[in-house]
């Protein structure tokens, strides 16, 4: 027996129903009606429908257990204040891995390692050190050691060595194309993804070592770290799950790394018509015209110093000839589009007046109305692929913003300070990089006659901080589509999700510093952490997907609280007591998976009823 809900939320009944046999076929029938949900819930005293349903689903457990003549299921619980616990025996064990583990099921991995392990003849069970490798980064992210020694607090106790895990990472290292592709097909299965626009960017890692390896290579590291790094490309589909990545050295050329390994997309996950989206260090015009063909598009950032022409630059400066982007509502849905006067034609505007009133005076009224929104233009550049004779087509977007224009002039305050700061202490003035503050310090050898100088002289190279405060505010993109430009911003503005992907990697994952130092194990690290990135995706979207509208989530909360689903075990006889707190991001992982661990008290019997269920697959 059990509960069954009809109706919308509006209008919901709540039946008692069960489970029958007619000539050979399952059906149910209903027992009795227990009312509407708004009269039950004022008898009840219940706050929302999620109460409801537990109360429901509490209700149907003891009237089947009624119908069945079986007595309540108490269990009395006794302790002695004088005895103590056992030494080292562990009594604390993680029960959100369960979770995991049931997406780790329904994407059919334990059939994978299955199918490869048929290519060897080790006799370790490679799922279940896969697995544990991937619980391990998403709940307490260590090295494969202490990721070991950690797997003892779960529940399913490992069945392998610490020796088999490093064994097994040279298996995995050998099916890193496969099991990416494998993934992408059984993922679509269980989440919506759209392939229609893929994201790529670049990060590297770095590691906890002296010298270079054959691998590991000096490079410019994204942290600054002077120690050895190593480069990971990854491609991200337009719903925010990421698709592929590719691992390199360190001190590889990360413009190189984006068409090798689209072109293993294009052949192992059997996809070919899609737009890549990229950012200016990838924006190399050789990256453009790969996706200048076959169906394929570009939609790429471009560097206003290093990849916009002279003749560009003073098109983007000129102040007059700009839209304004806005939003419309069309059928009920929001769509972007540009500023239209009552014939519809648009309206353009001249950017160095849109702060300034009818009299030239500046106006904070007027300044404010526009902070938060965008201009833009396009120029439409003819071209051609000199390599193969095809046209080369394509649309420079530039946008304005005063809000990026106040942001940039902030920052560079800020720099031009610590600038001044730095050469009262010229030992520490070294050029960096594009960004650093060190590029607004010239230094001279000579004196004013032009003789050598003993010592240099440092001072503030105002040139270059008023070349860069030229650009302040603007943005440029190119692009081979032929969208309005406010449809091709909207594009470029998911972009930010893919950062977001390597933040959770490096910082909520901890997949950096990597204790593993050859190739075949670097590359078998960072591609289990892609693996467990994907997992908890899965989940993270199936929870909010649970989750009432408007509810105050983030990945700190979900994966806090997956750290800390515990549960205390009494003793042999008596079961688990969980430790952690029930929140409604714990009652929506217990939706999703179909059990709960979050009885006040859970057998041995029913614990093991848990795993199972955790472990069920629907190919």
């Amino acid at each position: 027996m059990r509960a069954a809900f009809t109706g919308s939320k509006n209008s919901m009944s709540v039946y008692l129903i069960e489970d029958i046999t007619v000539d050979g076929k399952r059906s149910t029938k209903t027992v009795r009606s227990l009312g509407t949900a708004e009269s039950l819930m004022k008898e009840h005293n219940l706050p929302d429908l999620q109460a409801l349903k537990e109360w429901a689903r509490d209700y149907a457990r003891k009237e089947s257990n009624k119908a069945k003549g079986l007595p309540e299921n108490i269990v009395k619980v006794s302790f002695h204040p004088d005895e103590f616990i056992e030494s080292n025996v562990c009594r604390l064990f993680n029960v959100s891995y369960l979770f995991l583990q049931k997406v780790y099921y329904d994407l059919g991995l334990p059939d994978f390692c299955r199918k490869i392990s048929k290519n060897y003849k080790f006799e370790y069970n490679l799922s279940d050190i896969m697995s544990r490798l991937i619980y391990g980064r998403v709940l307490f992210p260590a090295s494969k050691l202490k990721t070991y020694k950690n797997s003892m607090k779960l529940i399913e106790q490992p069945t392998f060595s610490e020796e088999d895990i490093y064994r097994s990472l040279d298996v995995i290292y050998a099916n890193f194309a496969e099991l990416q592709a494998y993934l992408y097909q059984k993922s679509s299965k269980l989440v919506k993804r759209n392939t229609g626009v893929l994201y790529y960017d670049c990060t590297n890692f770095f590691f906890e070592m002296d010298f270079e390896t054959d691998f590991c290579k000096n490079g410019p590291s994204k942290e600054s770290r002077p120690t050895p790094i190593v480069q990971m490309g990854m491609f991200m589909d337009a719903t925010g799950f990421p698709l592929c990545i590719c691992v390199d050295k360190g001190n590889q050329a990360e413009v190189n790394t984006m068409i090798p390994l689209e072109k293993k997309i294009l052949s192992d996950f059997e996809l070919s018509k899609f737009v890549v989206c990229s950012d200016a260090a990838l924006a190399a015009e050789q990256n453009r015209k790969f996706n200048n063909k076959q169906g394929r598009a570009f939609v790429t950032t471009l560097g206003l110093k290093r990849n916009l022409k002279q003749e560009w630059r003073d098109w983007m400066l000129d102040p007059a000839g700009w839209h304004l982007e806005c939003e419309r509502r069309i059928n009920g849905d929001i769509a972007r589009d540009e500023e239209r006067d009552a014939d519809g034609k648009p309206v353009l505007y001249d950017i160095s007046k849109i702060e300034y009133d009818d009299k030239g005076n500046y106006s904070e009224q007027k300044h404010d109305y526009y902070y938060h929104r965008t201009f833009f233009k396009e120029l439409y550049v003819e071209g051609c692929d000199k390599s193969n004779g095809d046209p080369f087509n394509q649309t420079i977007i530039v946008t304005f913003s005063l809000k990026y224009r106040d942001f940039l002039r902030a920052k560079r305050a800020q720099q031009m300070e610590r600038a001044e700061r730095a050469i009262k202490t010229p030992s520490k003035i070294e050029k960096r990089n594009v960004n650093d503050y060190r590029r607004y310090i010239s230094r001279s050898s000579t004196t004013a006659k032009g003789d050598v100088a003993t010592k240099n002289h440092y001072e503030i190279n105002q040139q270059a901080v008023d070349a860069d405060a030229v650009l302040d505010g603007y943005y440029a993109v190119a692009t081979n589509l032929l969208d309005d430009v406010p449809a091709v911003l909207e594009v470029m503005h998911y972009r930010w999700r893919i950062e977001y992907l390597f933040r959770m990697l490096k910082s909520g994952f901890n997949s950096r510093p990597a204790y593993v130092w050859t190739e075949a194990h670097i590359k078998a690290h960072f591609l289990l952490c892609f693996v467990a990135l994907l997992l908890y995706m899965i989940l993270e979207r199936k929870v909010i997907d649970l989750l009432p509208e408007g509810s105050d989530v983030s990945f700190d909360k979900i994966i806090d609280t997956l750290r800390e689903m515990y549960v205390l075990k009494l003793d042999d006889s008596n079961g688990y007591v969980p430790t952690y707190t029930r929140t409604a991001i714990t009652d929506a992982l217990h939706e999703y998976a179909g059990f709960r661990t979050d009885h006040k008290l859970i057998t041995e019997k029913q614990m093991k009823v848990l795993c199972n269920k955790s472990r069920k697959y629907k190919p």
